[in-house]
């Protein structure tokens, strides 16, 4: 996949620099494009009986009248509406000259039902608003409510940003070559070119890479060769433990889905740490049949049947635990109140439904200062398995339990 992007000026500069080269001069090249941007035209509008071009002054409108001429001789019925003449000695100059249909002037515009508009009337390389003609014919395309094909870049956008220079073709189908360029995926670019063809039309990749852009589409085929893959004998806490605060119940949304965020990018544990209130609320949003998720509480069960979803508290995940949830001390979050009741932070449980390798549990925290504390994760089983204290941060960190 090719992943560079090139401005309109790095864009020019590769076209110069593959005519130098060769094999191909710019006529050819000119032809290559041309002749996508029709086969573009009758693989996804087979159904067309009619085709106007719009034609430029410039290499998009060379491209426009090669595409009319293979059309006229494929039977398709075009008409080639252009707005000033390609400059005498250029290659537009002379592909235009080989185009058997009578150009007409872009302010007479009309289209005929069931046609199809193939727009190449600038490219990427457009840097001021369209003039009052070529606007009044978007207009009227877009009230027709007409499908366009446009040449590198709908008409009307600017190659470097994405904007609209005034106004703007609405493209179905927008033909592109060599690389893409930024009003390709900048918004509201992006939303208007329709599907993307990118076409190859012979420029060596070795010119591209000669000019050296640092501009690269953002798809993981750029960076996941080099995304940290987990040794095979790695374990959770080789892989971090994250630790989210949220707020109360009307609060949760954002620490919510900073917590999912977490574990789904790799962190090996993550802790959401929030007041009484908003643990059925989260134990709901955090908990999937499918796996991935799991919740804690303050609850303790005993019994086999109280397991499951005793008074809407938890329901069942299936799947390794990811997300945790954590009701501390309001040394950690203000909404608790000194009055929360110890005995109800030091519960703990391991639930093991058969068969589901699934543990519900609870961080537990002991309260020794009302300042800040540093948790810890204990060893894993049941509730009696051994305890470890943490290692406070001397001076500003107090002791806390963690199970």
């Amino acid at each position: 996949m090719k992943l560079t992007i090139l401005t309109p000026t790095e864009m020019a500069n590769v076209d110069r620099l593959a005519i130098e080269r060769g094999p191909h001069d710019g006529i050819a090249l000119m032809q290559r494009a041309g002749t996508a941007v029709a086969e573009a035209v009758m693989v996804r509008f087979p159904q067309a009986v009619h085709v106007d071009v719009l034609c430029g002054p410039g290499n998009n409108g060379g491209d426009g009248y090669v595409a009319a001429t293979i059309l006229a001789r494929a039977g398709i019925g075009v008409s080639v509406w252009a707005t000033g003449l390609p400059r005498s000695g250029s290659d537009a100059a002379a592909v235009a000259a080989e185009c058997p249909i009578e150009r007409r002037e872009l302010a007479d515009f009309r289209a005929q039902d069931g046609g199809v508009v193939i727009d190449a009337l600038f490219g990427s390389g457009l840097a001021r608003p369209l003039d009052a003609v070529a606007r009044s014919v978007i207009e009227k395309v877009t009230a027709w409510a007409m499908p366009v094909v446009s040449v590198d870049l709908p008409s009307g956008l600017s190659g470097e940003s994405g904007q609209v220079l005034g106004a703007a073709f609405r493209a179905a189908v927008t033909v592109t070559f060599v690389r893409k360029k930024p009003g390709h995926l900048l918004y509201p670019g992006r939303a208007l070119c329709g599907e993307l063809v990118e076409r190859d039309i012979g420029i060596n990749d070795s010119v591209v890479e000669e000019i050296s852009s640092r501009t690269f589409e953002n798809l993981p085929p750029l960076w996941l060769a080099r995304f940290p893959r987990a040794a095979e004998d790695t374990y959770k806490y080789r892989r971090g433990h994250v630790g989210v605060f949220s707020g109360g119940l009307a609060s949760t949304g954002a620490a919510r889905l900073s917590a999912m965020a977490a574990a789904r990018v790799g962190a090996g544990a993550v802790t959401l740490l929030l007041p009484p209130a908003a643990l059925t609320g989260d134990a709901a949003h955090l908990t999937s049949p499918t796996g991935g998720f799991g919740i804690a509480g303050r609850q303790r069960f005993d019994r086999p049947e109280q397991r499951g979803n005793p008074d809407g508290q938890f329901v069942d995940g299936v799947g390794c635990r990811k997300v945790r949830l954590c009701i501390p001390h309001n040394a950690i979050v203000p909404h608790i109140r000194h009055t929360q009741s110890r005995a109800a932070l030091r519960q703990s449980m391991v639930l093991r439904p058969s068969n589901l390798h699934f543990e519900l549990d609870v961080l537990q925290c002991v309260q020794r200062s009302p300042q800040s504390w540093l948790l810890t994760e204990g060893p894993r089983g049941g509730a009696g398995a051994p305890r470890r204290r943490s290692t406070p941060s001397p001076g500003r960190i107090p002791q806390a339990t963690c199970s």
